[in-house]
């Protein structure tokens, strides 16, 4: 994957323009590019492809020069009818027609493993097969930090890949050393690539970018989801400087990008040549990299204005006009250890297991799944949290009957949220942090399952089926909270004083499941239609 953030690799050539340099020409003749591959899609402008060719496809040179001079043919044929046009006639001729908007929404996430095959596609058909590093590779590196490649995709079909970005945390001298070519980027291993935990500051090498050329105006909401996530993390994680190569000339989108967030060259490193680093702790004229760091800032600000808050007062504020923000997330890593010490207030502390060694084994299932452990945060801080899990129906009953304890369960065992076979899934926690009045819990309550609610929405979208949902609980307001979203208690329940229950979801007529239903069932229809 040798074509940076920095970078798409281009050339001058004399038989083509690449699609940058066609991008370059056209704004001045006031032609679009969305105009311009519905040419090419109608054979009018021709795609050059070469063999073997690392850089975008190129397009005849004489066809583009002849639009960029003459403009479009329904351009030629109004200027020729109205030249022609008999004086004794006063209908206007026709204008051009409107090119139309584009047809799907984008999307990102968090790259997949069902992903890899198109990203790998999207890579070679971009790159090259001799400048794409193979998924069984960078799987590895997902696996070891997760959050360290977004994809851009077609909201309507995941398979339809318009970009992904990598960007990997590593230590200093490593990234030097691919800087410099003394390493390859396809001798990353895992013991290379860091994981995001609290109180650390990492430098990151920008290993990638691709991104289909009729889909780069999507370009800045791939970069955008990046600098979310790394908001989210401060101050706990901190990122401070990105590392990347920049080849190709001043018209590539690599430079435009450059110039764009003010990457300053080190030519102190390897050759002197291409090699850029842009430093997120210091002062930055780029406007985006600079709200960036104001809400950095902000952050902090607000993080030690309500550090001495109690959580009662944090929740009361909520209501004055300026109110703590509340929100729902996918869990971190680095957030388990919180979510671990919830529990620990609830039901006490644990006479068998460690805290660290609760916070290990935990993180050791988020690394399996990222997708099972959510929290509610009320002015950043962790109030509440639940932990769903995807497990074979054989263990879940083991666990219910208390055959085996949830502490048991192995990496290895948790399954993934993908398409193609049903799933059974057992929520293993879902609490408050104690400290808040009855009121106060259950809105917190309330939001967690509306939290659910998106989440299940969200994997009926991905087209992933769930069979059925299994709980317990022996508090009364957990009890109580179940029995409202439908969960019917199953025929051995108690046991040992903890109400036992499960959610049928094809027969179940629950507000939880309204809206993944009717997201699943979209899912199908699409797919049944072939797209």
């Amino acid at each position: 994957m040798k074509g940076t953030v920095l970078e798409y690799i281009m050339t001058e050539p004399s038989s083509g323009y690449t699609a940058a340099q066609v991008e370059f020409l056209l704004e001045n003749a006031n032609i679009s590019m969305s105009t311009f591959y519905r040419l090419v899609r109608e054979g009018v402008i021709e795609k050059i492809l070469s063999e073997g060719r690392v850089q975008d496809a190129l397009y005849n040179k004489a066809q583009v020069d002849d639009l960029v001079e003459n403009g479009t043919p329904s351009r030629r044929k109004q200027k020729g009818s109205s030249q022609q046009k008999s004086p004794f006639l006063t209908q206007a001729p026709k204008p051009e027609a409107i090119e139309p908007q584009e047809q799907f929404q984008a999307d990102t996430d968090w790259i997949q493993q069902t992903d890899l095959p198109y990203v790998y596609v999207l890579d070679t058909e971009l790159y090259g097969v001799e400048n794409s590093v193979s998924p069984t590779t960078t799987w590895t590196w997902w696996q070891k930090n997760p959050h360290a490649c977004r994809i851009l995709f077609n909201k309507e079909n995941r398979k339809d890949i318009w970009g992904a970005l990598t960007v990997i945390p590593m230590r200093e001298e490593v990234i030097f050393r691919l800087l410099t070519g003394e390493m390859k980027e396809a001798e990353i291993t895992p013991e290379h690539v860091l994981s995001y935990e609290p109180g650390h500051q990492y430098t990151c090498y920008v290993a990638s970018i691709a991104i289909r050329p009729e889909h780069r105006q999507h370009f800045g909401r791939l970069l955008h989801s990046f600098l979310d996530f790394w908001y989210e993390q401060y101050p706990e994680v901190q990122i401070t400087r990105l590392y990347g190569f920049a080849l190709g000339g001043e018209d590539s989108d690599g430079m435009r990008l450059i110039r764009k967030l003010y990457f300053a060259p080190r030519y102190d490193v390897g050759d002197g040549e291409n090699i850029y680093e842009l430093r997120l702790d210091h002062y930055n004229p780029s406007p985006i990299v600079q709200r960036f760091q104001q809400h950095l800032r902000e952050k902090l600000a607000e993080r030690k204005e309500n550090s001495s808050m109690s959580p009662t007062k944090a929740v009361e504020s909520l209501t004055s006009k300026q109110a703590i923000s509340t929100s729902f997330e996918t869990a971190t890593e680095q957030e388990i250890a919180a979510c671990v010490a919830i529990d620990e207030a609830i039901f006490g502390e644990s006479t068998e297991t460690p805290v660290d060694e609760q916070v290990r084994t935990r993180q050791g299932w988020w690394r399996a799944n990222g997708l099972i452990f959510h929290v509610l945060k009320v002015g950043g801080e962790i109030v509440g949290y639940y932990s769903m899990i995807p497990l074979a129906q054989q263990k879940i009953k083991r666990i219910l009957l208390e055959e085996e304890h949830p502490r048991d369960i192995r990496s290895e065992e948790i399954q993934r949220f993908e398409p193609g076979h049903p799933l059974d899934v057992y929520v293993v926690v879902m609490g408050i942090k104690p400290g808040f009045r009855l009121r106060e819990k259950r809105a917190f309550g309330s939001s967690l399952m509306r939290g659910m609610m998106s989440m299940f929405r969200e994997l009926g979208e991905r087209g992933v089926t769930i069979r059925a949902i299994f709980a317990r609980s022996r508090l009364e307001e957990g009890i109580e909270l179940l029995e409202q979203v439908g969960f019917r208690e199953l025929d051995y329940s108690p046991v040992n004083e903890k109400k036992l229950y499960f959610l049928d979801i094809e027969h179940a007529n629950s507000p939880l499941l309204r809206e993944y239903k009717q997201a699943l069932a979209t899912y199908y229809l699409h797919k049944q239609a072939g797209q």
